[in-house]
């Protein structure tokens, strides 16, 4: 089993100080948090600014200074943490031709509207359908896979509820961030199901 760390949790190192420290600790590769920060700020925090200050728009000129870095600590990315919606098709090519620069790296892609009950589940059900199947479009003219997260406030709150979701694709071009902490606040299933 190899083990990696999402950036998202270390939000105060660069690229190059991520990477020794996972490396020092042992891990086997990074999911890079690549997304634009709602705000910019001096203070560097979990879901603000980062150090690495990575997003869709600067990624492709920034693809080989992340992959050699990365590599040359002898680690490996596992995935690309974005927060783009499905919908946000241009961000999305943005995204893809960062990441296609760096290998052929799964991106997370959020669904295009939350479930917060304004709409029916089925409304925003059909919405995500449509949305993710153009997002996949242009990811697959990268080479590259989308993955949906299990996440509270989600129209992918359980494991079933993303394989709906998810079951509408080929494999290949789609699959599922596990992510146990959300479904213990959200969405709890028997988890030997699930999985």
């Amino acid at each position: 089993m190899k083990l990696s760390v999402t950036s998202v949790c270390i939000p105060d190192l660069d690229l190059a100080e991520t990477c020794r420290l996972l490396s020092n600790l042992g891990y086997d590769g990074v999911e890079w948090r690549v997304r634009y920060a709602a705000e910019q700020s001096e203070s560097y925090s979990v879901w603000g600014t980062h150090k690495s200050g990575l997003s869709p728009a600067n990624l492709a000129e920034r693809a080989e200074e992340v992959r050699t870095i990365t590599e040359d600590h002898g680690l490996g990315v596992a995935a690309v943490a974005s927060n783009l919606r499905a919908d946000e098709l241009d961000d999305i090519r943005l995204l893809a031709e960062g990441v296609a620069r760096i290998g052929a790296i799964p991106v997370r892609i959020d669904p295009p509207k939350p479930y917060d009950r304004t709409a029916p589940y089925g409304e925003v059900f059909d919405l995500a359908v449509d949305a993710y199947g153009k997002a996949l479009d242009i990811l697959s003219e990268y080479g590259l896979r989308a993955l949906v997260e299990i996440h509270g406030g989600r129209i992918t709150v359980s494991a079933s509820l993303a394989y709906r979701l998810v079951s509408n694709f080929p494999a290949d071009r789609i699959g599922v961030i596990y992510d146990v902490n959300n479904m213990t606040k959200d969405g709890f299933e028997t988890f030997r199901m699930g999985m």
